[in-house]
């Protein structure tokens, strides 16, 4: 990995105009059209609750949530551009890539934020190949510990703000020998539990920087295998009512998606109690196996639930160092939800996930009110056989692709 430059829109400035970047550029700038229109499943879905078991004392490997995509009157699925919630960071990404009038955001982090996703692209093909590898272990649930502390490591921290992680204090899992090379670790050991005394609670796997959960999953096929049959299922619901198929390792499940949702709603409350002045509520929650990853968004004052479809980590075209780069922008775009994100637009604040009204009143008082990080009481739950959920259910159906469009521009300066 690079060394981190002193001046970040020097550092910009100077990436543009090396010949050895431009293919890099070039490939950027289509992602970016990508992203701005929610091409390529670069997009989210609005997701309305029809039921769930939040309103009893239950952790949140056992959250179960029947769920379903909000359609119009036309039965069409309510869609939108994943980049409509991170308009400022889309902004900062689009500006730096105009072809005929380079800018850079005068905000010094956004900057900051900018080189630090360029420098993780350009990181040597060794320091990348890690998240690719084989990792081998005796046992599952070795494995799945090893990958969290390696997409811990050498993905959420080189494009995270805070490069800090922590990693849940499961019996055996250790920081040590991620990977084959010797390198400091950003992360440690500890307590990552939250949740609402009475309703959902429990631990993350990892924590980026205290402000993200980060749920990992066990895969069934060979780790790091981006040749394997992955398929065009980018797609997944909540809901139950399709018989889709879904090969074990392919994507994840209803009980994994249902983890990965209750996390992300109970710390959007955990947010908006240690930030009560916020004018942003929305939090984002990451689900991630060896091939795939999947980001939900919840704001808990407007009540309005997102998710992507399961985006391949790994990809035939648009990749860069056998990475999928929609992936890794969309992946940054969260991982800097504080400095770039955003309320919902107005035109979509009408579907709301309806999980306010789900809950009973004095329940919905106790996620507002009672909801904490650490968990301090004691927690409804066993140390699981495994280190992490488990993969291994068939899902029940998908969500399809969407489509939409998306411009916005911010104040900046020229690179010219």
């Amino acid at each position: 990995m690079e060394k981190p430059h002193s001046d970040p829109a020097q550092y910009l400035k100077d990436f543009l105009f090396k010949e050895k970047n431009q293919g890099l550029l070039s490939l950027l700038r289509k992602v970016r059209d990508e992203i701005g229109g929610g091409l390529a499943r670069s997009n989210v879905f609005f997701v309305r609750v029809k039921a769930s078991n939040a309103n009893s004392r239950v952790c949140f490997r056992k959250a179960t949530i029947d769920a379903e995509v909000h359609r119009n009157n036309s039965n069409l699925k309510i869609i939108a551009p994943f980049a409509i919630f991170f308009i400022r960071g889309y902004a900062t990404l689009a500006g730096f890539l105009d072809e005929r009038n380079p800018t850079a955001p005068q905000n010094v982090a956004e900057c900051q934020a900018l080189q630090d996703l360029l420098q993780f692209l350009l990181a040597n093909i060794s320091e990348q190949s890690v998240l690719t590898e084989n990792i081998k272990a005796k046992s599952a649930g070795e494995l799945e510990a090893a990958l969290a502390v390696r997409v811990a490591q050498h993905l959420f921290v080189p494009l995270a703000p805070h490069k800090t992680f922590r990693i849940d204090s499961y019996p055996g899992l250790e920081l040590t020998g991620c990977c084959s090379g010797e390198h400091p670790m950003n992360g440690d050991r500890g307590d990552t539990s939250f949740g609402c005394r009475k309703g959902w609670h429990g631990r993350a796997d990892i924590l980026i920087g205290d402000e993200i959960p980060v749920t990992v999953v066990e895969t069934g096929g060979d780790v790091g295998d981006p040749g394997g049959d992955v398929g065009d299922r980018d797609c997944v619901s909540l809901c139950s009512d399709s018989s889709a198929e879904i090969k074990k390792g392919e994507n994840f499940t209803p009980s994994s998606l249902s983890q990965i949702t209750a996390q992300t709603i109970v710390y959007s409350f955990i947010q908006k109690g240690k930030n009560p002045e916020s004018v942003n509520s929305v939090v984002p929650g990451i689900g991630i196996c060896s091939k795939k990853l999947i980001i939900s968004m919840y704001d808990c004052v407007d009540d309005i639930l997102v998710s992507t479809g399961p985006i391949d980590l790994h990809a035939q075209l648009g990749s860069y160092c056998n990475l999928n780069l929609r992936a890794i922008i969309i992946l940054w775009l969260a991982l800097n939800h504080d400095l770039f994100g955003n309320k919902t637009p107005k035109q979509y604040t009408k579907y709301t996930a309806d999980f306010h009204k789900v809950l009973s009143p004095g329940q919905l008082e106790a996620y507002m009110n009672e909801s904490e990080q650490p968990f301090n009481e004691r927690l409804d739950e066993n140390y699981p056989d495994k280190y992490f959920n488990d993969l291994s259910e068939e899902a029940s159906c998908y969500f399809d692709d969407i489509l939409q469009h998306m411009t916005s521009t911010f104040p900046s300066v020229s690179l010219k």
